[in-house]
């Protein structure tokens, strides 16, 4: 019911459905996929990682 709703509103906003399909399939691939591999990584890596990037992201946003 709830993603019948979120097609019609894609529909209704002009999205194009089919040709965003191949994008979340690869997604959902990718988000299994990191999902397996980050299991295997301790809890204070993935926080120096993720912390990292947003510290890089926050950089580059002031600099360019």
């Amino acid at each position: 019911r709830t993603s019948a709703a979120f097609v019609e509103k894609m529909k209704a906003l002009g999205l194009p459905l089919r040709e965003s399909v191949p994008y979340l399939i690869g997604g959902a691939a990718g988000g299994v996929l990191a999902g397996l591999w980050f299991r295997k990584i301790p809890a204070k890596a993935l926080h120096l990682i993720l912390g990292g990037v947003i510290l890089a992201g926050g950089v580059r946003l002031i600099v360019c």
